[in-house]
């Protein structure tokens, strides 16, 4: 029996200069559910992403390893006081399942308890189903659904919550 590799990555801020890397990684992943990154629409983020989250009270992070990112996720308050959001929460394909989203989702926890958070709200695509079980298991608890049409073809959310 061969030996897992073991896989050293580094986290770190999302820059301007990394938009291009991420947006391949997250329209990547859209593709998987027949969707794609709108830079001039529900992806306008991404094109300045310093901006948009640093620049918001936020933070905005991807993983990488000698091969290049391997998962993004980025934390920001909401207009609700004491309310993070999650967004862009992302793992490479060949990565799922070495500990990536784990790693990034226990770091954006940490990150809006340490910003002052004392709750977490965020919307994840329906067709995403496998990342449902991995947010319970987080102890978020999935809610309402609401119809976007943000996409290359209109698609639900469901809202999922949780405590800090």
């Amino acid at each position: 029996m061969l030996a897992a590799r073991r896989i050293k990555m580094k986290l770190r801020p999302v820059t301007d200069a990394d938009s291009a890397a991420v947006v391949e990684l997250i329209d990547s992943c859209l593709r998987e559910i027949g969707d794609r990154v709108f830079p001039e629409g529900e992806g306008q983020d991404l094109m300045n992403p310093e901006a948009s989250y640093a620049g918001r009270g936020g933070a905005f992070v991807f993983m990488e390893d000698d091969t290049g990112i391997t998962g993004t996720h980025a934390v920001l308050p909401t207009s609700e006081n004491g309310t993070a959001t999650f967004r862009r929460l992302y793992v490479r394909k060949d990565m799922r399942g070495h500990g990536v989203g784990k790693r990034l989702m226990q770091w954006a926890i940490d990150e809006a308890i340490a910003k002052g958070f004392e709750r977490v709200v965020f919307w994840s695509d329906t067709r995403f189903a496998h990342a449902h079980e991995f947010f319970r298991r987080f102890g978020f608890v999935k809610g309402e659904t609401r119809d976007m049409d943000d996409g290359a073809v209109p698609y639900s959310e469901f809202r999922f919550e949780r405590a800090l």
